[in-house]
């Protein structure tokens, strides 16, 4: 009866801790690009979302729309829109200014390696 030798069974598993070596980081690489892609994508709706809450949203409880954007510490607000929370566990988001003009919101990474930024003109702007 024939069986692997010890030397046979060590080359086998260091073949099998390389390729494991060289396949990690491409799919962290993967993983970490599918989060940034939804990250783009949440920013863009909350973009629409803030566009929707200038003409619908009543700020001051008159009973009229105010015409303006959700503003630092409105965040809330964008959820009832959106739908989404806005922290997923990998990304957070925020809005950084708004007014009756203008907007800025962003996200973070968790790790606060990477932010977007997305303006009232749908200007994507990234800092990595």
């Amino acid at each position: 009866m024939k069986s692997f030798t010890l030397v046979e069974l060590l080359m086998v598993t260091i073949i099998i801790a390389v390729l494991v070596g060289i396949s990690i980081p491409h799919y962290l690489d993967k993983r970490f690009q599918a989060h940034e892609q939804k990250a783009r994508f949440n920013l863009s709706q909350m973009h629409k979302a803030q566009k929707q809450c200038w003409f619908e949203e009543d700020f001051t409880g008159d009973g009229d729309p105010d015409n303006r954007y959700a503003d630092v510490g409105e965040d809330a607000i964008l959820e009832t829109y959106v739908g989404f929370s806005l922290d997923d566990g990998h990304w957070t988001y925020a809005i950084n200014s708004g007014d009756a003009s203008t907007f800025d919101m962003q996200a973070t990474h968790y790790d606060g390696s990477h932010n977007m930024n997305i303006d009232q003109d749908g200007t994507l702007t990234t800092d990595y």
